[in-house]
């Protein structure tokens, strides 16, 4: 975010990772509302490791995109419940 190179995943890379998170998700939200549609956004998490478990409820529909770089692979998960 600030041009700096990161070698490792440090406390600093997931933060930026948080907040690049937060920014998408606000403007989903603000353009969401733009077209009439009121949703509330929960606060965006980072989870780093490859032995953790999510669950959701059963109402809420979840995407999950995986993404494959040259830096290691992740996923973008998002979950949607219907007001």
């Amino acid at each position: 975010m600030l041009g700096e190179e990161q070698t490792e995943n440090s406390t600093t890379v997931r933060d930026g990772v948080g907040e690049i998170s937060n920014m998408i998700a606000g403007g989903a939200k603000a353009t969401m509302q733009e077209r009439g549609l009121d949703y509330s956004i929960a606060l965006p998490t980072v989870t780093v490791g490859a032995a953790h478990c999510h669950s959701h409820p059963i109402d809420v529909s979840c995407v999950i995109v995986p993404v494959v770089t040259d830096a290691g692979d992740l996923s973008i998960e998002i979950a949607l419940r219907t007001p």
